[in-house]
């Protein structure tokens, strides 16, 4: 099962050790797993539809009275395509990689 915990747990490595060792090859690596990790952030017309082009369910386009857009898919291979649940830990990590790659 492939999780986008992988993503934030090597993508922010990745960038904390380009911060330390100013090596190419780490900020190389960062990008591409960002571009790996952002087509499962739920974008605010994905939240409007209650749909996502990469999941086959419809979701709710709110939680608890805020709207989902941001959030961040957990799972994210072939054969979880219906499951459509995010967490704060993906959600959290896809921000501080925003916030980061800002400061680089």
């Amino acid at each position: 099962m492939t999780l986008t915990s992988f993503y934030r747990m090597w993508g922010l490595t990745a960038i904390y050790a380009y911060r330390a060792y100013k090596e190419r090859s780490f900020l190389d690596d960062a990008v591409e797993i960002w571009q790996a990790y952002t087509p499962w952030v739920i974008s605010p017309a994905d939240a409007a539809s209650g749909s996502h082009p990469l999941k086959t369910t419809q979701f709710s386009s709110e939680c608890n009275g805020s709207t989902v857009a941001g959030g961040v898919f957990f799972r994210i291979d072939e054969g979880n395509k219906g499951d459509v649940s995010i967490m704060a830990g993906s959600d959290g990590a896809y921000m501080a990689y925003e916030l980061l790659f800002t400061l680089n």
